[in-house]
This record gives structure tokens, C-alpha cells and sequence, in this order.
């Protein structure tokens, strides 16, 4: 599957290293992999770094929320590849298509790496969650499956590139990752995640059904979220004082459950999967955000919602203090009295809520995406430059 783009590299003179970035995992189903993946690779298409980037891509998948297309440039060439992820077929394909593009270096934006690449190749391990917290994956077969495929990724990767400080930890300790081979490289916030106007904000909560005023959670509904938690915390928050009348928003899948709860509870209303051009006007619109996970590779829901001028209560647990820096108000994610206290300060203090608005700003700021792409072209630079290994007949691994 060589398409004329990449046809055309192969003939040009002074033949440049050429780095896959496996794109293919830019689709619905992978939401926080697929927003992390797009936006690296748009980064890296508006620089020249050198390199040429090849980007396999899914089109037959559910992609609702990135435009693939726009990805192309002089030095990125997104090519069509409907080979599912994490399915038998990639472990033989994929390395066909590897040996087929020439590739130099393979990047995995997931730990979900095809056996038997004949290349160099370098993973993305955003948190160690999926041993951590075996429960946030439903299918209980899935869970010895993916832990397998995590600790075999980062043991025999070139390189490991994590999402922060406390991620590294996790998975240089519980997977066992060389300390040595693995960087952290934050993640950006699209420029899109901004203040935004009272018109945009008010045609969005007569859409969504909103009240003025709001306070908003992001979830997946997983049970690091900490879901029932926060909804016990909030019943004390809404009950009385700042926050009665109050309606929490919870933006994200999904689930009977929490329909069911939202039935129950007037002062809760589940929004469901909220579409990305709406994202900035939610976030702008609530009076508060709160994100109370037990354990985040990173959370960057917490860094969009302090670009759009929202302040935010999140947990002092797992990466979020590194994240949130002195920006947020943080409380301990098990303690609901804590949790519920927090949201009530902030609701009682306009002047606090103006002072996080404005440290928040300035914190989303130092996130970007261009720096991100800047640290991983060092990383692919160094994975290039190590000694092949010998090994496999054909690898040039």
C-alpha cells in the first residue's frame, strides 16, 4: 500500500529518515489516544523537522471529531489503512506495510504495538491505569490482555514517552519500563479551548437545556473518575447555601446507570457525548469545573477548561497537582466532605473564582502542542541514532 506521495520519497534525491506515525487509532473509539495523536501530528505537519512522517489512517472507522485530511503536508502523508487495531490481522500486516513504506522508526501512539515490526520502534504509554485499576476496563478478559501488551511494549521499546512525572513512575515501576529510555513530554491545549462569547455560551445552554448557571464535570464514567463520589459530594453542594438551585452537568458516555441517577436527582443532568465544536462553550459557560479522578495520566480536561477562563476544583491525587500547578483548588478525591467543601468555596468566593481565572489562563498557556512536537522530534532523533539491533533475518531494526 505505497501511495504515489510516498512513491514519489523513495525517488527523491538525499532520502530523508521516515518515521510512521501509527494514526490510526484517531477515531471515536479512542478518544483521549485519537485527541493526543491528531493534534502531535498536526503540530509536527506545520514545521520541518527533517523527517518525513508517514501516517496511516483509519477512514472506514467513526471519526466524528478530527479531519485526517487536514493533517497533509510537504513532510506528513496520511495514508488510508483499514487494518483494525488491536485485531490479528495488523500483526501481519502492518509489518508488510512498514517494510513496503521503508520505514525508519515506528511510533505507537498506544501500547497496542504490532509484533515483528522490521524497524526501529517507540511508544506512547500515557499511565499504567489499565493494571492499576483493572476495573476501568468492562470485558474481564481484556484485562490480562492488556497487560500484557503494556509491559511488553515499554520493556522493548527504543523509547517510552509518558504524559508526566507520576506517569513516568507508574511506568518505569509497576511496568516495568527502563528508567533510562522513557521521557515525559506534556501534553498541549488546542487553541480552539479560549473564552468564549456570552452569545456562543447562551445559544449553547438553550441548545443543551442548560440553566445560567452550572457547574460541569467531563467523565468517561470509568471508576477512576470517581463518579459516585462526586454525585454524593454535590447533593450536599446543591442542597443549600452557594450551590442551591444548582445543576451539575456530566458531559461524556453514557450509561443506564447514571441515567438513572439523573432521573433521580434534579440537580444533576447527564449530557451524553458532547460534540468537539461545543466543548470550548461548555467549558466557558459552567460557573465551576471539577474533576475529582483518582488517578490521571495526566487530565487534560482540567488544562481546557482553565483555557476557556473556567476555574476549576480538582483532586491533589495521581498527576493532577502537576497539571493544575497552584491554578485550581485541590481536595483529597476520597474524602467527600473535602470534595463537597471545595466546590462550596468556590461557589461562595467570586474573588477566588476571578483569581483562578486569570492563574488559570496563564497555566493552559505554558501547555502547547508546538513544544510538545519540538520534544518528540528529540526523541525520534535519539531512537534513530541508536545501534541497530541484531536480531530477526530482514529486520533493519
Amino acid at each position: 500500500m505505497t501511495t504515489p506521495a510516498i512513491a514519489a520519497r523513495d525517488q527523491a534525491p538525499g532520502r530523508r529518515s521516515r518515521i510512521v506515525i501509527d494514526g490510526r487509532f484517531i477515531q471515536d473509539h479512542f478518544p483521549g489516544v485519537g485527541r493526543f495523536c491528531y493534534n502531535l501530528v498536526a503540530a509536527l505537519a506545520r514545521a520541518d523537522h527533517g523527517y518525513d512522517f508517514i501516517v496511516p489512517v483509519a477512514p472506514a472507522r467513526l471519526n466524528s471529531r478530527f479531519d485526517v485530511a487536514a493533517l497533509a503536508s510537504p513532510h506528513v502523508v496520511p495514508v488510508p489503512c483499514d487494518i483494525p487495531v488491536l485485531s490479528l490481522r495488523e500483526q501481519l500486516a502492518m509489518p508488510r506495510l512498514a517494510r513496503a513504506w521503508r520505514a525508519d522508526l515506528w511510533h505507537a501512539p498506544h501500547p497496542a504495538v504490532p509484533l515483528f515490526l522490521p524497524c526501529r520502534w517507540m511508544v506512547s504509554c500515557h499511565d499504567a491505569i489499565a493494571v492499576q485499576h483493572p476495573a476501568s476496563l468492562a470485558a474481564p478478559w481484556r484485562r490480562p490482555v492488556a497487560a500484557l501488551l503494556l509491559h511488553r511494549a515499554v520493556r522493548a521499546a527504543r523509547a517510552v514517552v509518558t504524559v508526566s512525572e507520576v506517569a513516568r513512575a507508574d511506568v518505569v515501576n509497576v511496568l516495568g519500563a527502563p528508567a533510562a529510555r522513557t521521557t515525559v513530554i506534556h501534553h498541549g491545549v488546542e487553541p480552539r479551548f479560549a473564552p468564549q462569547s456570552e452569545e456562543t455560551v447562551a445559544a449553547l445552554r438553550q441548545r443543551l437545556g442548560l440553566p445560567p448557571a452550572y457547574a460541569l464535570h467531563l467523565s468517561s464514567g470509568k471508576p477512576h473518575k470517581n463518579l459516585p463520589r462526586l454525585l454524593d459530594a454535590w447533593r450536599a453542594v446543591a442542597g443549600s447555601g452557594p450551590g442551591a438551585g444548582l445543576v451539575l452537568a456530566i458531559a461524556g458516555g453514557e450509561a443506564p446507570s447514571r441515567r438513572e441517577v439523573a432521573a433521580a436527582d434534579p440537580a444533576v443532568r447527564f449530557l451524553g457525548p458532547i460534540r468537539e465544536d461545543d466543548l470550548p462553550g461548555l467549558y466557558a459557560g459552567a460557573r465551576l469545573f471539577v474533576f475529582p479522578s483518582l488517578v490521571e495520566g495526566f487530565g487534560l480536561p482540567v488544562l481546557e477548561a482553565m483555557a476557556c477562563g473556567t476555574p476549576v476544583v480538582c483532586s491533589n491525587a495521581s498527576s493532577l497537582p502537576e497539571v493544575a500547578g497552584e491554578a485550581a483548588v485541590l481536595c483529597d478525591p476520597s474524602d467527600t466532605a473535602a470534595l463537597a467543601a471545595a466546590m462550596t468555596r468556590m461557589l461562595a468566593d467570586p474573588d477566588l473564582r476571578t483569581a483562578l481565572r486569570q492563574r488559570g489562563l496563564a497555566r493552559a498557556a505554558r501547555f502547547t502542542w508546538g513544544e510538545a512536537a519540538e520534544r518528540f522530534v528529540r526523541v525520534y532523533r535519539d531512537a534513530l541514532a541508536q545501534a541497530p539491533r541484531a536480531g530477526r533475518r530482514g529486520s533493519r531494526e
